[in-house]
């Protein structure tokens, strides 16, 4: 929210009130009709005041086809982003306790670390449920392989959405981690039951 215009608001709105109070005495007193016209004016002035000052303060509105546009125009941004620099995954760790996300881990198969902050390249911070949409979205979109993790690391409830961290593997690497994950699966199906 904007201070100033916050300020502007209660200020003006406070004016107002004691005008429509005015108006209300006035009339009740039956006072003259050119006296509670110049209370009614000022009244209704100071409200439109109010109005125009409380509009200001509030964030704007961003219709929701373009922030669609948006979230599509940051996963075109990060996927290029993941090509140019021949990474091996990307990453986040989510905290229940905290809504104010930027930044994406990007790997190489060697381990070198690169920070992607969406800040920085006209975006704004976002939810961790938008995280995971923006994740969704990349790994359709770069044909990766997702992992979810739900360690007990953060004080979750079990059937909430939001896992503690995400992984999204591109590429080999990508390649690798669902070829382990079918071996894995093939191995408990072939295990002999007690």
């Amino acid at each position: 929210m904007n201070t100033k215009h916050t300020i502007f608001a209660c200020m003006y709105g406070f004016m107002g009130l004691i005008m429509t109070i005015l108006t209300i005495i006035c009339i009740a007193e039956s006072d003259t009709a050119a006296l509670i016209s110049f209370y009614l004016i000022c009244a209704v002035l100071l409200w439109v005041k109010t109005i125009q000052h409380v509009k200001l303060a509030l964030p704007p509105v961003i219709p929701i086809g373009m922030r669609y546009e948006n979230l599509c125009s940051l996963v075109d941004e990060l996927a290029d982003f993941a090509h140019a620099g021949d990474y091996a995954s990307i990453s986040i760790t989510l905290d229940p306790d905290y809504s104010c996300y930027s930044t994406f881990v990007f790997k190489t198969a060697c381990g070198e670390i690169k920070m992607y902050d969406i800040i920085e390249h006209g975006y704004t911070y976002t939810t961790a449920e938008r995280m995971v949409e923006i994740f969704k979205k990349l790994n359709n979109r770069l044909s990766g392989y997702m992992v979810y993790d739900y360690n007990v690391i953060h004080s979750r409830a079990l059937n909430d959405p939001i896992p503690d961290n995400i992984y999204l593997f591109l590429g080999e690497t990508a390649r690798k981690k669902r070829m382990d994950e079918e071996q894995k699966r093939l191995s408990d199906i072939n295990r002999k039951q007690l």
